[in-house]
């Protein structure tokens, strides 16, 4: 069946923002006078217009759609992105359009919301890499501290090491102080065999003869006492 206007305008009711987006348009498809081949005096019997458009057109003329308008001379087509390719024809196309133009202003709008997110996001990434950067200068540092107390470790262990020597050389020097004051009885030995083979007479009247003589009784006690040297 056939819908008229009016059971089409009460079939699907405007919102207000779209009935101004119709006016709006029909205002700005509207042309000053029609081309010349399609003037009063070659035009066939014209179709009944709206009653908007009836008490605008002169009579025996058919109203201008969005499709056959067309802009003054020496006027340059429009070339904005929001601008429909086509010629708006059908309700659908028209809701086509003004979803467009509705994200293309949500868009607008949420735009410094986006560049906030990627100002954040890029910030969000240096802290990760500051992060990362802590993460391998604390790394280093646990080396560090591992490497100096590796070094500690090996000073106390040098530390006692010559502390036990310097023990044992002042033990080496007693032992030796001991052996060398226990050897002297010993040399005393050599010493009264060089005097005794001293040729002559006169040696029991020498005073290192009594001497001598003194010292190898002090050694004979020594030895006396010391059977295990």
């Amino acid at each position: 069946p056939t819908v008229n206007v009016e059971e089409w305008e009460a079939m699907a009711p405007l919102s207000e923002l779209a009935v101004k987006s119709i006016n709006a348009i029909k205002a700005a498809s509207e042309v000053p006078p029609l081309p010349f081949k399609f003037s009063s005096e070659e035009a066939g019997p014209s179709r009944p217009s709206t009653p908007n458009q009836r008490s605008r057109l002169a009579p025996g003329s058919r109203p201008g759609t969005p499709g056959t308008s067309r802009p003054p001379a020496g006027t340059a087509p429009s070339t904005h992105a929001l601008h429909p390719k086509q010629p708006v024809q059908t309700p659908q196309q028209f809701y086509d359009w003004f979803a467009l133009v509705d994200r293309s202003v949500s868009h607008s709008q949420e735009a410094h919301f986006r560049a906030h997110v990627a100002n954040v996001a890029e910030h969000l990434e240096t802290c990760d890499r500051l992060l990362g950067w802590i993460d391998e200068v604390d790394q280093e540092v646990d080396k560090m501290l591992e490497g100096w107390r590796g070094v500690e470790e090996g000073g106390k262990s040098l530390k006692d090491a010559c502390e036990r020597l310097l023990e044992d050389r002042d033990k080496l020097l007693e032992m030796t102080e001991e052996i060398g004051s226990r050897l002297e009885y010993f040399q005393e030995l050599e010493y009264a065999t060089r005097m005794l083979n001293h040729p002559g007479e006169s040696l029991v009247l020498q005073t290192d003869f009594l001497y001598m003589v003194e010292r190898v009784d002090i050694c004979i006690d020594f030895l006396k006492t010391h059977r295990h040297f």
